[in-house]
């Protein structure tokens, strides 16, 4: 194989590599979508243009053309999602999509249509691509150059290697089109070589898709971008030309299609979590109307006694009791809008974290209840520090002791283990109280569900939606009569 051939093996391998990672690993960003398909459309064109140097079999170049149109409206769609701007320039975007498909349209006539073959070869096509591809470029270009003075810091280093990458990928790429008249050598592989190269590193080291891409599933995407490439190259020199061609649009159909059924799959389970939340929110506003229509009703009467003893010239000096009955329920308001915030705003800012630091952070400052209640530590002095968000683990497990302490009113035990269960951590928190029945534990993650007098339903709920934000679950084991357990794990990398 010569260098060209290498080099575009390479940056095949590359971009599979990195629509693999970014459809498997993607989660629900609106980037992973329109980043997977450039991917996908990239490989796809950059194999067979590999093939049709190899073999100079027309049907390889015929592959290539259907899908090297779709390369700059799919840069432009990443862009615009990239940059916010993708439902305020929805008619532009379709305007770059709708001409270009007609163009790779056409040469998937060229298979069965001689007509449509010829266009193939002729200057014309070029032309065509080249003019089609400039407009959504420019845009492209152009709105990540206004986003790059208007995001923040960390927005501003994503911009720059993104700009990088259309800096050197366009000019190399668009050497494909320009030989025709100019005596140019083709460098489009090495142009998007570079492009893949650079936005793996936007989205491993910079998250672009808002999560972390693990050593291990990128080791696993580029293994699996290795195996299918070489395998087409194999299937290329054993098989007949025409089965090589089915064989590569049928990976590729697959990755887009594979794609495109997660998309509708995502789409089904976040309308089904809308949906859910909605019905939380709703609960959510009737228990805050309940938990604080009580101590308003208190503060209101208060204040009314009080303005009726100023109106009739009275001495406010003996209503202490009516002031601290006022205090006690503004506190007690407060108290319940922090936990509504607490549960809300479960949103991790990850740095290092040493969960037994933390343990001992919170331990150290929560007061128990009068000393009736003993508190042991068991923990795992060789655990790993991970990435999460101190003040969040700090609350959550907050929680789980205050819950511990209240299941025990006559006194008993807290025992605070940490342990590494395998690519987590486990922080679990056990009471010797009188435990819950089945159907109580059921219940017991439930929003705003309590069998506590005067609790709010919301410190079990929290402290799974922090465990669950930082990649894990929480657990509950529990029988009557024999205490409960609490465990939350923690995921890290």
């Amino acid at each position: 194989m010569t260098l060209y051939e290498w080099t575009s093996l390479a940056a095949a391998t590359g971009q599979l590599a990195l629509g693999v990672l970014t459809a498997w690993r993607g989660g629900t960003s609106p980037l992973a979508i329109p980043l997977a398909l450039f991917c996908f459309c990239t490989f796809g064109w950059n194999g067979a243009d590999l093939a049709y140097t190899a073999y100079g079999d027309l049907r390889w170049k015929l592959v290539d053309h259907a899908l090297s149109p779709l390369t700059a409206p799919l840069a432009l769609h990443f862009v615009l999602v990239f940059t916010g701007r993708r439902r305020r320039l929805a008619a532009a975007l379709a305007a770059a999509y709708v001409p270009t498909v007609l163009l790779g349209l056409s040469a998937v006539a060229g298979f069965a249509w001689p007509p449509a073959r010829g266009f193939q070869q002729r200057d014309a096509w070029s032309l065509t691509h080249l003019g089609l591809s400039v407009p959504s470029l420019v845009l492209a270009v152009g709105c990540l150059l206004v986003h790059l003075r208007e995001t923040d810091p960390e927005g501003r280093r994503r911009t720059r290697i993104i700009l990088l990458a259309f800096a050197i990928a366009v000019p190399l790429a668009i050497t494909d089109l320009l030989e025709v008249w100019l005596p140019v050598p083709e460098l489009s592989n090495v142009g998007m070589l570079v492009a893949a190269a650079l936005l793996a590193v936007v989205a491993l080291r910079l998250r672009l898709l808002g999560t972390d891409l693990s050593t291990s599933a990128t080791t696993a995407a580029t293994a699996l971008s290795v195996v299918v490439t070489v395998s087409c190259v194999v299937l290329t020199q054993v098989v007949a030309m025409s089965t090589a061609v089915v064989v590569l649009g049928t990976i590729t159909a697959a990755l887009v299609v594979g794609l495109l059924w997660r998309m509708a799959l995502e789409s089904h389970a976040v309308r089904r979590a809308r949906e859910a939340q909605l019905v939380t929110l709703g609960r959510f506003a009737a228990q805050m109307a309940h938990d604080l229509k009580n101590p308003l009703a208190a503060i209101k009467g208060a204040v009314q006694f009080l303005e009726e003893e100023r109106r009739r010239g009275a001495s406010l000096d003996g209503s202490a009791t009516l002031l601290d009955l006022l205090a006690a329920q503004v506190g007690r308001m407060e108290r319940s809008l922090d936990e509504y915030r607490r549960l809300g705003n479960v949103e991790p800012r990850p740095a290092q974290v040493d969960v037994n630091d933390v343990v001992h952070e919170v331990l150290g400052l929560l007061s128990l209840a009068g000393g009736r209640v003993a508190v042991r530590e068991e923990l795992d002095l060789a655990l790993p520090v991970i990435q999460g968000d101190r003040d969040l683990i700090a609350r959550a497990l907050e929680n789980l002791v205050r819950n511990a302490v209240d299941a025990m009113p006559d006194g008993g035990t807290v025992t605070v283990t940490t342990c590494r269960v395998g690519r987590a951590v486990a922080i679990a928190v056990r009471d010797t109280g009188s435990g819950m029945d089945p159907a109580t534990r059921e219940r017991a993650v439930d929003d705003f569900f309590t069998t506590k007098a005067g609790g709010s339903g919301l410190g079990l709920p929290f402290a799974r939606r922090v465990a669950v934000a930082h990649g894990g679950d929480l657990a509950i084991s529990s029988r009557p009569g024999r205490g409960t357990a609490v465990e939350i794990r923690l995921a890290f990398h």
